[in-house]
């Protein structure tokens, strides 16, 4: 346990962080607001700082998987605080060994877990409390998966109702489910319109409103609500948990049949070509130019004898008869591109380049932190000049005033930038060069991922004869400039010269840090893109389709 001797710096005394954390989905926010609450009257009353707060919503206690919990574990090395501040023990950790581990490292970093609703004991009897605390919250936390699982089996196996939010169309009596009245049929309606007259999820929500039939509770059918009840196995009969599966458990709604026909017409869609829709999205459209007239190339479509849909970037001098420039398939130069982006980063070389830079640019401090110190500095001046002062004999109430604004602010400031030093964690060289391989894994098979790709790490194409391409990239603030060929995709030349750092965005270096964080690359790439850079009509004219690089 904890015996060895407990060391804390006295500038962190009274300085904590909170901890808060709720473990199911069914909580709310409500949850940890409570926590807060309370996490704050035990500050107010013990006369202790607060720095900031580390938030888990919906993870369990029973594993260490919870990403604010580990920063905070990270951060305590950093000793700006000296204390954790949590509601309860279990709250910190429902798993008796875990608990023992990250006390102990917090403990050897100066660290004391304080609860607000249990006995805070120093010495031999506290490590006896917290054995017995910890091995209690671990017992109720067993205790109760157990009896869960076992209720939710005896429940599915009786065909009762295991919690939740009601499904439309059935209401729950004494547990049971039984079939509405009202939104039995609507939902009858919504497979026999999907499965057997072919309309789309759009179709029916609208078809639905203008009949007047709606939930029970005033609202319309939407799109989603359609989707969750075509995929709801509940309507065939079926209810399941984790470790059971019931068949004939609830009243059936639609017959097994149409039921499979409706996942068999959801599986198509899903898979279904939308390249045909009359706007088309040019990701690289304001970054391709062309190397002979300096114009730019501009996204144009056009449809073939058979009616089929062709997309190309085409130069805008060659649109105008003023350059002999060829036309580029659309996929082929944004395929090609998002390879050679993703190449570079497999590329030893560049790779080292980026890890070391983006590794420095993490000891950078913000703009708001260079500020704040670089006010501490003037404050710390101001106050030695008020002590020269004072030991010459000036002494007013002015000086008393003035020295006592100037100790208050210089205490704002130590707290404000201990506050900033734990908002962000530091990534080593190997953690972040194993992030870049990792990303250069990267999934561009969908519309928006390619979007994302490519709005987020090109900056500038230009194509020349033959289609070979000098781009210019930004690989999180690291500049390489390239040359190569997209008929077979080899490097003519990464230009060593070119290969310049500029300062790394924030956004850039906040989704680098969500990236390490083992965060998707598709959800958090795709975020910082809202909207498609530019939607362009298709020209119905008719033309053939032209190869990579085609005449005009």
């Amino acid at each position: 346990m904890l015996s060895y001797t407990f060391k804390q710096d006295p500038a962190v005394t009274n300085k904590a962080v909170f901890y808060l954390r709720y473990s199911s989905e069914n909580q709310t926010e409500n949850s940890i607001e409570g926590q807060r609450r309370e996490c704050e009257e035990f500050a107010k009353k013990h006369n202790i700082d607060i720095l900031g707060e580390y938030v888990d919503r919906a993870k369990t206690g029973t594993n260490d998987n919870r990403p604010d919990f580990q920063r905070m574990i990270h951060d305590s090395y950093k000793k700006v605080f000296g204390n954790v501040i949590v509601w309860k023990s279990d709250r910190f950790s429902r798993d008796r060994l875990d608990s023992l581990k990250y006390r102990r490292e917090l403990f050897s970093n100066g660290v004391k877990v304080l609860s607000v609703t249990e006995p805070n004991i120093d010495g031999p009897m506290g490590t006896l409390f917290d054995s017995m605390n910890d091995g209690m919250n671990q017992l109720y936390s067993e205790e109760l998966s157990v009896k869960v699982k076992r209720g939710q089996n005896e429940n599915v196996i009786n065909g009762k109702s295991l919690g939740g939010y009601r499904p439309i169309g059935y209401n729950i009596v004494d547990g049971r489910f039984v079939i509405d009245e009202k939104e039995g049929p609507i939902v009858q309606e919504v497979f026999d319109l999907y499965g057997r007259a072919g309309l789309s999820m759009l179709s029916i929500a609208k078809r639905l409103e203008a009949e007047g039939k709606r939930k029970n509770d005033g609202r319309p059918l939407v799109h989603n609500h359609l989707e969750k009840i075509i995929s709801n196995e509940k309507y065939i009969g079926v209810l399941k948990c984790q470790e059971k599966r019931n068949d004939h458990a609830i009243p059936a709604l639609v017959s097994k049949e149409l039921f499979d026909l409706c996942q068999s017409r959801r599986t198509k869609r899903k898979h279904k070509n939308f390249a045909m829709r009359g706007k088309e999205e040019y990701y690289l459209s304001g970054k391709v130019f062309c190397a002979k007239c300096g114009a730019p190339y501009l996204g144009e479509s056009g449809t073939s004898k058979n009616g089929t849909l062709h997309t190309y970037y085409k130069c805008n001098g060659a649109k105008h008869h003023r350059c002999d420039a060829k036309s580029i398939r659309k996929d082929d130069l944004e395929n090609g591109v998002c390879t050679m982006v993703l190449g570079l980063m497999r590329d030893d070389l560049v790779a080292d380049e980026m890890a070391n830079y983006i590794y420095g640019q993490q000891k950078n401090d913000c703009p708001e932190v260079v500020a704040m110190k670089k006010r501490r500095i003037e404050v710390e001046t101001q106050i030695d000049n008020f002590v020269k002062a004072i030991g010459m004999g000036i002494v007013t109430e002015t000086t008393k005033s003035a020295l006592l604004a100037l100790e208050a602010e210089r205490k704002q400031l130590d707290d404000e930038l201990a506050r900033q030093s734990i908002k962000l964690k530091s990534f080593s060289k190997e953690e972040i060069k194993a992030s870049i391989a990792e990303f250069a894994k990267y999934d561009y098979s969908t519309p928006k991922q390619k979007m994302a790709l490519l709005n987020t790490f090109v900056s500038k194409l230009e194509i020349s004869d033959g289609c070979e391409i000098k781009g210019q990239f930004n690989l999180f603030g690291y500049l390489p400039s390239v040359q190569f060929n997209l008929d077979d995709m080899t490097i003519v030349r990464i230009n060593t010269s070119l290969l310049r750092q500029v300062a790394i965005s924030p956004a850039l270096l906040g989704f680098f840090r969500a990236w390490v964080f083992k965060k998707s690359p598709k959800n958090t790439l795709e975020s910082s893109v809202n909207e498609p850079r530019v939607r362009l009509r298709p020209n119905r004219s008719r033309r053939s389709e032209p190869s990579i690089c085609s005449g005009s």
